[in-house]
């Protein structure tokens, strides 16, 4: 929750300062963020994921990269999704999610000054994927509150989803759950 509210007062100063034609899209981003901890999670409990799992939605920036490198980097994931796309979500196989649909990764990395205390963890992101009348949109909200949401910054992630094209872009639960 005190994560949700973090995030929230980040993207409500964007609100604040955002363009008429941003604005929408900021206030779409700012009710996922506060909404998303009372959804459905994929896990009882963070799950713990390999160093590429963890930076798939993000590109690696240079400074974290001695730190990626070191045996002190451990990451979580949470998954959350909205009551529109949880039934479908559960399913294997192939399948298709209804437009609505939201799906957000809740990334976490161990912050080493806690290294003793296991659950010490600070927020590294949300990966957030929106399903539309014409595909799935992709967010990103970085641990700063940065919000990215142009598609052309997030190719990636559209590149990496479209490897599951059978299963409607979405890697749950077959690669997370494994």
């Amino acid at each position: 929750m005190k994560r949700a509210i973090v995030y929230l007062s980040v993207l409500i100063s964007v609100v604040a300062c955002a363009s008429p034609v941003a604005q929408n899209d900021t206030d779409t981003l700012a009710n996922i963020v506060r909404e998303y901890p009372r959804w459905a999670q994929m896990f009882d409990a963070p799950r713990n994921v390999s160093t590429q799992l963890m930076l798939l939605c993000r590109l690696v920036q240079e400074d974290e990269q001695a730190y990626l490198d070191s045996e002190h980097a451990e990451y979580f994931v949470q998954v959350f999704v909205n009551p529109a796309g949880e039934k479908i979500m559960r399913e294997k196989g192939a399948r298709v999610f209804p437009e609505g649909a939201i799906i957000v990764k809740e990334k976490w990395a161990r912050d080493e000054r806690f290294a003793k205390n296991a659950s010490a963890t600070k927020p590294a992101g949300l990966g957030i994927m929106l399903k539309e009348k014409n595909g799935w949109q992709y967010a990103y909200v970085d641990e700063m509150g940065t919000i990215t949401r142009d598609q052309r910054q997030l190719e990636h992630c559209a590149a990496c989803h479209s490897g599951q094209s059978e299963r409607d872009s979405v890697f749950y639960p077959q690669v997370l759950s494994e």
